[in-house]
């Protein structure tokens, strides 16, 4: 077996063993551009399975130059809280394939590092149960409740560095797009602010960084999103049990709709737009609501 296929049979075995997929309850094709050149596609699905337990799957293929790289995670968490059950990050954006697997039980996380294709882990660490994978954030965050000019913190699993890592989160605008309210939101959890767009219920629109010039956008065609780039239906069945159609979502049944005049309708944040660093009595708890 060549290493390619072995890597790709290795690839499948990592998601497959991941619980079942379910009823599909969100899916998208986003494309990725980076000073206004087509740099990459995300495509991104929300399931539940049959205990209710939801699944958020998301792949990555981005290119620099004439090299693609990719990302792939898939989270589970529980229905409710969203307690957190498993998770798995694949990349070979360093250029060798690497795992990070984690499993949370008893109140402890038990991490997993894998270098290149080794199916073994090459360490092994432990740590406290966080409140939920940093993949369900948005779902969870009440965004209802949300006040200008608040910051408001969190704990998540990280599944890209497999740490308990804070951030915050903070409204920056709001405005309807498509019959739904669509929020301007400013992450941060490393120092370079994201701004994310979501609907009230958790479903992301899009986001753009200013530190990197890149924006990720709804499409509505998978067509739109891959543009001349590489995609492997063999890692797509492994991550998401078959091949995404991207049609499971609140915009697509609007004709028309296009998600990158949306985005780029709102005040871009520079650092210097007001979001007045309050002093820490004013950092509030994330609020948040049921998965």
């Amino acid at each position: 077996m060549t290493s390619k296929k072995a890597f790709i049979a290795l690839f499948c075995g990592l998601f497959l063993s991941l619980h079942a997929h379910g009823e599909v309850l969100f899916e998208s094709f986003y494309r990725l551009e980076r000073n206004n050149r087509h740099t990459g596609y995300l495509i991104q699905r929300l399931s539940s399975d049959a205990k209710g337990n939801k699944l958020l799957s998301t792949y990555i293929r981005s290119r620099v130059g004439d090299r693609e790289s990719y990302t792939a995670v898939k989270s589970v968490a529980k229905a409710g809280k969203g307690s957190p059950i498993e998770t798995t990050h694949v990349s070979n954006s360093s250029g060798a394939p690497y795992k990070i697997h984690a499993q949370f039980k008893n109140g402890k996380a038990t991490i997993g590092y894998h270098s290149n294709n080794a199916r073994k882990a090459g360490s092994v660490e432990t740590a406290s149960n966080p409140a939920y994978p940093s993949a369900f954030m948005f779902y969870l965050a009440d965004l209802g409740k949300f006040q200008p000019g608040k910051k408001y913190s969190y704990t998540a699993f990280f599944e890209e560095n497999g740490r308990n890592q804070v951030g915050q989160l903070s409204l920056l605008g709001a405005k309807d797009a498509a019959g739904k309210r669509v929020f301007q939101l400013l992450n941060d959890d490393s120092g370079q602010p994201i701004e994310s767009f979501v609907a009230e219920n958790g479903d992301p629109l899009g986001s753009r960084s200013i530190s990197t010039g890149t924006v990720c956008f709804w499409v509505a065609t998978k067509e739109e999103a891959i543009g001349d780039m590489t995609y492997p239906t063999g890692e797509m069945t492994a991550l998401f049990g078959d091949i995404p159609t991207g049609k499971k979502n609140l915009w697509s049944k609007s004709p028309n709709f296009k998600a990158v005049d949306i985005i780029q309708s709102f005040t871009t944040w520079d650092g210097s737009r007001s979001l007045t660093s309050p002093p820490a009595a004013q950092v509030l708890p994330l609020p948040v609501r049921s998965l």
